[in-house]
């Protein structure tokens, strides 16, 4: 009788388990609208992303390949960043034209850790590209007092933003 109740518990926590995953796994956030658009930065050109999710965040990711400037001295790299670069909410309708007004309340960390410091610092000794990625430059919090509002405009599927024009990227399935 005891192993019985002991087996019954047990199948009672499994499921209990498995419909917690589940739960979790349904309301993980899924991306709405996505704009792309070609990136020229100090750093090179490459791809900047702007993703709305059904949470009402978002996050602008960044690709960019090029030559870095090191000064003088030690003259310059290649260098790859492929990393999140900013983040936070928005208010609005991203799937149409309208407004749509960002809180950004995330930014790229400038401070590299030491290990990503130390990193940087091998390729340049030993003359290599370097490859940053959101580990080496991990997205931080900013004080509520720095955060910041953006209203954009979707019109016929494109968005000015930070002086890139960002086009609507077809989702499969849509």
């Amino acid at each position: 009788m005891m192993k019985s109740i002991k087996k019954i518990t047990l199948a009672i926590l499994a499921l209990g388990f498995i419909s917690i995953a589940q739960v979790f796994a349904a309301k993980a956030p899924t991306a709405v609208a996505t704009f792309a658009g070609e990136a020229v930065e100090d750093e090179g050109v490459g791809t900047m992303t702007l993703t709305f999710y059904s949470d009402k965040t978002f996050v602008v990711h960044i690709n960019v390949e090029g030559e870095i400037d090191l000064g003088e001295d030690l003259g310059t790299m290649q260098m790859k960043m492929d990393a999140d670069y900013m983040a936070g909410t928005y208010k609005g309708d991203p799937k149409k034209d309208g407004k749509v007004t960002l809180t950004i309340t995330k930014y790229s960390s400038e401070e590299y850790s030491e290990e990503t410091s130390y990193k940087i610092l091998g390729a340049m000794i030993a003359g290599e590209p370097i490859e940053l990625t959101s580990e080496d430059m991990p997205l931080v919090e900013l004080p509520k007092k720095d955060w910041e509002k953006e209203d954009l405009i979707i019109k016929d599927d494109a968005i000015d933003f930070e002086e890139i024009v960002l086009t609507r990227v077809v989702q499969e399935g849509k």
